[in-house]
């Protein structure tokens, strides 16, 4: 019976470090995104400049 409960145990931290994975992807990305826009806008301006 032990090994069941331990594989069950397993199949839920698998589950647990995905949805982590899942949401730091998420705040990655929203953290990300106005620096990536800004980015992009100021390389826009200095392709206009050159």
């Amino acid at each position: 019976m032990g090994t069941h409960s331990e594989h069950k145990e397993t199949r839920l931290v698998a589950r647990t470090s995905l949805e982590i994975q899942k949401f730091i992807q998420k705040s990655t990305d929203t953290l990300v995104q106005p620096f990536r826009s800004s980015l992009l806008r100021w390389q826009r301006i200095g392709y206009t400049m050159s």
